[in-house]
């Protein structure tokens, strides 16, 4: 265990999958969910309202090289996400959080959440603004609430907080994460009532841990800490069979396969962008818009890291160590090509990111497949390979060149 003070940080681990780049990490979570890697990585924080205030000071400031990327996206007031890592409706974050939210209200920094509810949540997010509020659902048995979420709310509480929410109009996210379809009697019956409450945004992640997680496990005989173990899950088909499930009520499901880019007329975080202010570069955004441009122009859309870089552009012209931090998630898998994981920029990041043979990064998809000429891949000026997307013909390791055409790219993300 280990302590340390609280800071807004970038949401590293995130970039590319969440339109809000920074996040405040809270109290230890009283909810204490077994299968939380945060609760189970056993950190320990202290909130010192005086070393936020400093961080907030850089709003309305003039940003400086070396101040950090974290101080940029404040001066830029791009939004915090409360919290990835503890619900900050928690008993133990009540107080924290309320007094963290004042200061936020003060400078109005724009929040987004990630919640399970709690006794606070209901009044304090129908007085927000409009934003994006990801809740968490695990499970309709009280035998496996009870055993691996024992205190955070009950299904019915989060269902009814989620409905609320969205009749305000806020952009509202259920989050199947963990999805374990052992830990649901009807899962399809969850997804037709969702549907009818007019929620239409489903994430759906996997349960894994990762080996330290593993061995702070609270059940070390648990069936189910073996399966959270296992890269491919042995019930993937009843996952896949909730997706398409999903699919054919209307949901936009994320992660998203196959056609079902060009079939929305909209990307997943359409309704949240036009909310707010601000705009950040997602996957999600980027292969909607290929699968687009494949529709009009008739053939898959090839793209370089340069191109992805153009169009993901927030304006960071600073060289940073930091910016390494982005690679982190993927930092074993891109080892193995020897050259090192480090990036000074984000077109740095974005290269290395591109390595989709090494490892599935942000840029991997069914969809994606090398640039060849002549069965050889096509790589940049730097050593990064040039990208193929291809939304009707998923599942190809090269596309020709011949068989493709370029990335249009575009000049203003928030027109689109």
């Amino acid at each position: 265990m280990y302590r340390n003070k609280i800071l807004f940080d970038p949401l590293y681990w995130q970039y590319l999958f969440v339109p809000w780049p920074l996040y405040l990490d809270l109290n230890p979570c009283a909810y204490a969910c077994a299968y939380c890697w945060s609760n189970l990585d056993g950190k320990k924080q202290e909130l010192d309202l005086q070393v936020l205030k400093k961080q907030l000071d850089f709003i309305g400031s003039d940003w400086e090289i070396g101040e950090g990327i974290a101080a940029f996206l404040l001066e830029k007031k791009y939004p915090v996400c409360f919290s990835p890592t503890s619900d900050p409706f928690a008993p133990s974050n009540e107080e924290a959080f309320l007094r963290v939210l004042e200061l936020l209200e003060e400078v109005n920094l724009p929040r987004t959440y990630e919640t399970r509810g709690g006794r606070l949540a209901a009044q304090t997010l129908l007085a927000e603004p409009l934003t994006a509020i990801s809740i968490a659902l695990t499970t309709d048995r009280p035998d496996i609430a009870q055993k691996y979420e024992p205190k955070a709310p009950c299904l019915e509480e989060r269902l009814e907080l989620a409905q609320a929410l969205k009749r305000q109009g806020h952009f509202v996210e259920i989050g199947l994460n963990p999805l374990v379809p052992a830990w649901w009697r009807d899962i399809n019956g969850l997804l037709e009532r969702l549907s009818k409450m007019g929620l239409t945004h489903l994430l759906i992640q996997d349960l894994n841990l990762n080996l330290r997680q593993r061995q702070a496990f609270p059940f070390q005989d648990d069936e189910f800490l073996t399966y959270a173990m296992k890269q491919s899950k042995p019930d993937w088909q009843e996952i896949w069979a909730v997706k398409e499930r999903a699919w054919k009520l209307g949901f936009y499901v994320d992660p998203l396969y196959g056609s079902n880019y060009a079939q929305w007329p909209d990307h997943y975080f359409g309704e949240y962008f036009r909310m707010v202010d601000t705009w950040v570069p997602t996957m999600q955004e980027f292969f909607f818009l290929l699968a687009r441009q494949q529709k009009e122009l008739g053939k898959p859309i090839y793209y370089s890291a340069a191109d992805f870089t153009a169009w993901a552009d927030l304006g960071f012209d600073f060289n940073s160590p930091s910016f390494g931090n982005y690679l982190g998630g993927w930092s074993r898998e891109l080892g193995r090509s020897g050259k090192g994981i480090w990036a000074q920029t984000f077109s740095e990041v974005h290269r290395q990111l591109f390595a989709i043979y090494n490892s599935k990064t942000p840029f991997w998809a069914e969809e994606t497949s090398l640039l060849c000429q002549a069965s050889a891949p096509l790589f940049d000026d730097q050593g990064a390979p040039i990208l193929c997307f291809d939304c009707l013909a998923p599942r190809r390791d090269f596309t020709e060149l011949d068989e493709a055409t370029p990335f249009r790219g575009r000049e203003n993300p928030m027109e689109e």
